[in-house]
């Protein structure tokens, strides 16, 4: 097979031409409009070829179809325009829907926190705690909120600011300064502090990798923070023995809804950043993120932040948390290095720009062969570097079966299971429950009506490649009608899930800083 290898470029580029596809097409009206402004991006004008791109570029998704053809014009500069306003739009299409936030509604009138806390977890499926050495008398407090149908991280943000709260732990990572913190020595292993009536806290509880924690914030200041979909970046102030020589640092942290599957933060990019002197600064080479360790096994789940912080996820387990004296940002964290001005300053007014991270995809067809004719191979591609090459064939005795060669990058790729695709395999039309048996290493074959087959496992090899991650697999697979009388093998379609770029802006105010002088 001919190697195609994997770029982020070419995954971006394929998962916004894919979700284009799906969008509807635009009404009359708005075609025309489209249409008017593509021509325009062809004018004598530069200033009316700029001002047609940014129109068609906030028309969005519904002017993809027409753009397409436009990216074929016989005017190059029609073209060339079109072609940038199509890569513009399919990234922001992609992160989009990469990030669909949880939708969430509050409406509480003097009802205690708890109760608060209960609604939000009943609504967004994640467990929202409250922690802290005055957890039970601040969970008895009388909240007033109302909010419209919102993100489920604005939904936090406002009831942190009714409630006087902040964001303690996600998923096992940690904020900074955070009572679970290690600075602030090992909250698991002290003795809970003593309230009145000889009352003691609750020990911090079993974390879980749906579970959110808030705490009181007491006398802290309040975070900066934005909200982008199912993304929220806070800031937060960073040790000025961390802060790099002859630079202004900031610290953001990146929280992730539990249920997006974010796999690391890669950079950050900024756009502007003005300090409290009025001086606008530029960036520095930023720090690079280092990713985490996480080991699982007999249930349980091990999250060792970089800089030493350490997490179980098992009630039963064992937590010891180590602290090293250096700092080193964790994998959900960024550290923006800006040139400091003539002088010093403390804070930030304005920081905006885009946080850079990977999230793996939901379960989907990455390659898909029709149309196959005993003893002759159909071979297929996907912009991650899967290749696959498949063959029906005959057994002794009769049985149909097919011999798959499958060959992908394991750091970018993995073979789909029920489980991605909701417990219950895929049915003959994408996306709908199937029975679980259809599927082996992602493999699902049917005949050429959509009636899968039940699969058999007869032999299969394996072998890595000496240069990077990428498995070979050599797959035989005994077919079995599913129900009743099917026709020959048709189709072979290997489901799978691959990380796929997505970008965070954000727009900060506030922003305190490590530094600042030159």
């Amino acid at each position: 097979m001919t190697r195609l290898l994997p770029t982020v470029a070419a995954v971006a580029v394929l998962a916004g031409t894919l979700l284009a596809v799906a969008d509807p097409a635009p009404p009359p009206a708005e075609s025309t409009k489209v249409a008017r402004f593509i021509a325009q991006l062809g004018d004598a004008d530069f200033a009316r070829r700029e001002a047609a791109e940014k129109e068609l570029e906030a028309l969005g998704a519904a002017a993809l179809d027409q753009l397409g053809a436009a990216c074929r014009s016989s005017n190059p500069e029609v073209a060339r325009r079109a072609r940038d306003v199509v890569v513009r739009v399919e990234r922001r299409v992609g992160n989009e829907k990469a990030l669909v936030p949880t939708m969430v509604e509050l409406n509480a009138e003097s009802t205690p926190l708890s109760s608060v806390l209960a609604t939000l977890s009943k609504q967004s499926k994640y467990a929202v705690h409250l922690w802290g050495p005055d957890a039970d008398r601040h969970g008895r407090t009388r909240v007033t909120l109302k909010t419209e149908k919102v993100p489920f991280w604005e939904a936090v943000r406002k009831l942190c600011d009714t409630a006087n709260l902040q964001i303690a732990v996600v998923g096992g990572f940690v904020a900074p300064a955070s009572a679970f913190s290690p600075e602030n020595s090992n909250p698991f292993l002290r003795k809970p502090p003593a309230l009145p009536g000889g009352r003691t806290t609750v020990a911090p509880p079993v974390q879980s990798p749906t579970t959110v924690y808030l705490e009181p914030r007491g006398k802290q200041k309040r975070r900066p923070a934005a909200v982008y979909g199912a993304v929220c970046v806070e800031a937060f102030p960073i040790p000025d023995a961390a802060a790099v020589p002859d630079a202004a640092t900031a610290l953001l942290q990146v929280w992730v809804e539990p249920s997006t599957n974010w796999l690391a933060t890669n950079g950050v990019r900024v756009k502007r950043a003005v300090d409290t002197a009025g001086q606008i600064l530029s960036a520095r080479p930023d720090t690079p993120v280092q990713p985490p360790q996480i080991v699982p096994g007999n249930g349980v789940v091990i999250v060792k932040n970089v800089q030493g912080g350490v997490v179980l996820v098992n009630q039963n387990a064992t937590v010891s948390l180590q602290t090293v004296p250096e700092f080193t940002p964790n994998a959900r964290q960024v550290v923006v290095n800006l040139k400091p001005g003539p002088e010093s300053s403390p804070g930030l007014t304005e920081l905006t720009g885009v946080v850079f991270g990977t999230v793996r995809s939901g379960a989907e067809p990455l390659v898909n062969l029709t149309g196959l004719k005993p003893g002759l191979p159909a071979e297929g591609s996907h912009p991650t570097g899967t290749e696959m090459k498949a063959t029906a064939i005959k057994r002794d005795g009769g049985e149909d079966a097919v011999d798959v060669e499958l060959s992908y990058d394991q750091t970018v790729v993995r073979g789909a299971s029920p489980a991605d695709l909701g417990g219950a395999g895929v049915s003959s039309r994408a996306g709908e429950a199937g029975r679980e048996g259809e599927m082996l290493h992602g493999v699902r074959v049917t005949d050429a009506a959509g009636s899968a087959f039940l699969p058999t496992l007869v032999m299969c090899s394996q072998r890595v490649e000496p240069v990077g991650r990428r498995i070979v697999l050599m797959l035989r697979l005994a077919l079995r009608p599913a129900a009743g009388t099917q026709g020959p093998p048709s189709q072979v379609v290997f489901w799978g899930t691959y990380g796929k770029p997505v970008e965070v802006p954000f727009g900060l105010k506030d922003v305190p800083l490590a530094g600042g002088k030159k």
